[in-house]
C-alpha cells in the first residue's frame, strides 16, 4: 500500500473520532437539558397550581396569611405562598387589590434558582358589567310591572348580571347573542313569536346552557347585592372644595374662590347677591346643579349653562386634573344636576338626587364612527345618582327673560322674569340620538320622559333614534326608553374594556347577597432568575 492512501486513512479515522466525540458531547448536552426542561416544567406547574390554591382561599374566606408546603410535599423544593395588600400608608396596588406571590427554590447546578408566579386579586367593581339590574324591567306609573326582553339579533359585549329572571327571545328567526359572561338570581326564560303571540320555547328554558347565543358561561340562581343596597361612599372622597352638598360651606358651599364672596340663589325672587366670607353663611343645597365640560375643565352653576351674562358670577370652574389629584375625582351634590359636554379627565359626579342628561357627555378624542370608538380616549367619567338617569327627550330650551303678570303688595303688576322657552324643532344635536360615555349608576334607572302615559299607555315621547351608551350600566331596574312602534329612544349599550382594569372614581364594588366581596383576577405573570 502506498504512503497517499495511509494518509487517507489516518485522516478518515481522526475525523471519524472527533465525530463520535460530538455524538458522545451531543448525546450528554442532550440529556442534561431534558432534565434541566422538565424540572423547569415541574416548577413551574407547582407555582402556578399553589397560587391557584391560594386565589381560591382568598375567595372562599379572604385569608392572606403567607403559607409553606413544604411538608405537604415531603420534596426538595421550597415552595412559599404571600400576599401583599392595598394599604393606606402607601402601595402601589389600587384600593382594594391584593397580590399574590407563589415561589418555588430549588437548587440546580450547585445554584438557588427561582421561579415565581404574580397574580393581582382585585374587588370586582359594578363597572366591570355592562348591564347589571335588580330587575329587567320597571314599573310603570300606575304601579304596574313589566319586562324587558333581549330580543331578535341584539348584542351584549359584556358581562351581565340582574337579580331577576332574564328573558331572551326570538324575532324574526334572530336570537341574540351574549359575549360576555351571564348570570341572573332567578331563571332564564326564552320567548319565541308566532303570529304575533308569544310562546314558552321549552329546549332552551328547561336547558339554558344549551343555548347557543351564551358565548361565555351561565350562572342562575346567583343573587349579589341590590344596587339599591349600596352608593358611593362620601368617606372615601376629600371634599373640599368641590362638596355642594353642605358639609363644608366655609370652602366651596356657597363660597366663590374667584372673588372671596359668599354666592347665595334664591329660587324665589331669581335673586343672585354676594356677600362677604362669612361662617355658616347660607347656601341652597338643595338647588338644581348645571354641569358642562369643555377641555379640562368642568363648569357649576345654579342656572343654566346658557343663561345672560349678569349669570356669570354663579359659574365656578373647576380643573378636573385638580379635582381627581388632590380631592379624591368625585364631585358631589345633594341636590339634581344637568350633565352634557366633553370630558377631557378622570372624573366623577354624584348626587343624592336625579342626574339629567340634557346633550351628549362624551370623552375627548370619541369616535362613534370609528371601528372602536373609545379607541383614542384616556378619559374616564361616572355618573352616580341615588335618584334617576333621566334622559332629557323633550326639544331644547333656552333660557329667557319674558314679561309676566304677578300679584304683590296688593297689586297686579308685569315685571320681566327668567323662564324657559322651547327651540322649535331642536334635539339633541338635531339628530335625535344621544351619546353616552361613562359608567352608570343609579338607585333607581334609566328614564326617558314622557315614554309613558298616566295609565301606563304610550306618553308624548316621539320617536327619537338611538340611546348610545359606551360604558356600563347598573341600576335597580334596567328600564324602557322606547317602544317597539319606534317612539322613544332603542338602547344600544357598549361595554367599555378599560374598566376591567380601571373602575370609575368611587364606583361601590359587587358583594354577594350574604355581603361577601366578590373578587376577580387582573393579572398573572410568571418569572424567574434563569
Amino acid at each position: 500500500m502506498g504512503k497517499f492512501p495511509l494518509i487517507m486513512i489516518a485522516t478518515l479515522l481522526l475525523v471519524f473520532s472527533a465525530y463520535s466525540a460530538q455524538l458522545r458531547s451531543n448525546k450528554t448536552l442532550s440529556t442534561e437539558s431534558l432534565i434541566e426542561t422538565h424540572t423547569l416544567s415541574e416548577v413551574r406547574n407547582m407555582a402556578n397550581s399553589f397560587l391557584t390554591i391560594a386565589v381560591n382561599k382568598l375567595a372562599e374566606n379572604s385569608n392572606t396569611q403567607p403559607f409553606n408546603v413544604n411538608n405537604a410535599l415531603n420534596t426538595d423544593f421550597d415552595v412559599s405562598v404571600d400576599f401583599e395588600k392595598w394599604t393606606d400608608s402607601g402601595s402601589d396596588l389600587a384600593f382594594g387589590e391584593i397580590k399574590i406571590f407563589s415561589s418555588v427554590d430549588y437548587v440546580h447546578r450547585g445554584k438557588t434558582q427561582t421561579f415565581t408566579v404574580t397574580a393581582i386579586n382585585a374587588l370586582e367593581y359594578f363597572t366591570d358589567f355592562l348591564i347589571f339590574t335588580d330587575r329587567m324591567g320597571g314599573s310603570l306609573p300606575n304601579g304596574v310591572n313589566y319586562t324587558t326582553n333581549f330580543m331578535g339579533d341584539q348584542v351584549v359585549n359584556g358581562k351581565l348580571h340582574t337579580n331577576s329572571d332574564i328573558y331572551i327571545g326570538r324575532n324574526n328567526s334572530a336570537w341574540p347573542n351574549f359575549y360576555g359572561d351571564v348570570s341572573c338570581g332567578g331563571q332564564a326564560n326564552f320567548w319565541h313569536y308566532y303570529n304575533g303571540n308569544q310562546y314558552n320555547y321549552a329546549p332552551y328554558t328547561n336547558d339554558p346552557n344549551s343555548y347557543q347565543g351564551f358565548h361565555g358561561s351561565f350562572t342562575d340562581g346567583m343573587s349579589l347585592i341590590s344596587p339599591t343596597n349600596t352608593f358611593f361612599d362620601p368617606t372615601t372622597a376629600i371634599f373640599p372644595p368641590y362638596d355642594f352638598t353642605g358639609n363644608n360651606q366655609s370652602l366651596f358651599g356657597g363660597f366663590d374662590p374667584n372673588n372671596n364672596k359668599i354666592i347665595a340663589y334664591d329660587n324665589i325672587s331669581n335673586s343672585v347677591y354676594g356677600s362677604d366670607y362669612a361662617k355658616n353663611s347660607f347656601y341652597d343645597r338643595n338647588s338644581t346643579r348645571y354641569i358642562s365640560f369643555s377641555g379640562d375643565k368642568m363648569y357649576v352653576s345654579p342656572v343654566p349653562q346658557n343663561c345672560t351674562p349678569e349669570y356669570d358670577n354663579l359659574k365656578i370652574e373647576i380643573s378636573l386634573d385638580d379635582l381627581t389629584e388632590n380631592y379624591g375625582g368625585v364631585f358631589y351634590t345633594d341636590g339634581d344636576v344637568h350633565i352634557e359636554g366633553t370630558v377631557n379627565g378622570d372624573v366623577s359626579i354624584a348626587t343624592d338626587g336625579d342626574i339629567y342628561i340634557d346633550d351628549d357627555i362624551t370623552y375627548a378624542g370619541f369616535d362613534p364612527d370609528a371601528e372602536d370608538p373609545l379607541e383614542n380616549c384616556d378619559s374616564y367619567l361616572g355618573l352616580m345618582a341615588k335618584g334617576n338617569i333621566n334622559i332629557n327627550s323633550s326639544a331644547k330650551y333656552e333660557w329667557k327673560k319674558s314679561s309676566k303678570w304677578v300679584y304683590e303688595y296688593g297689586n297686579w303688576v308685569q315685571k320681566y322674569v327668567w323662564d324657559w322657552f322651547p327651540i322649535s324643532n331642536q334635539f339633541h344635536n338635531n339628530d335625535g340620538e344621544l351619546s353616552i360615555t361613562a359608567g352608570i349608576f343609579s338607585q333607581h334607572g334609566i328614564v326617558a320622559p314622557g315614554m309613558f302615559g298616566s295609565t301606563g299607555g304610550q306618553g308624548s315621547l316621539n320617536n327619537r333614534g338611538a340611546l348610545n351608551l359606551y360604558g356600563s350600566y347598573a341600576a335597580k331596574d334596567y328600564g324602557a326608553t322606547g317602544w317597539n312602534t319606534g317612539n322613544g329612544y332603542h338602547k344600544n349599550f357598549y361595554y367599555d374594556q378599560r374598566f376591567l382594569n380601571h373602575p370609575v372614581a368611587g364606583i361601590p364594588y359587587v358583594e354577594t347577597a350574604a355581603g361577601e366581596m366578590k373578587r376577580k383576577l387582573t393579572m398573572w405573570d410568571e418569572s424567574n432568575n434563569f
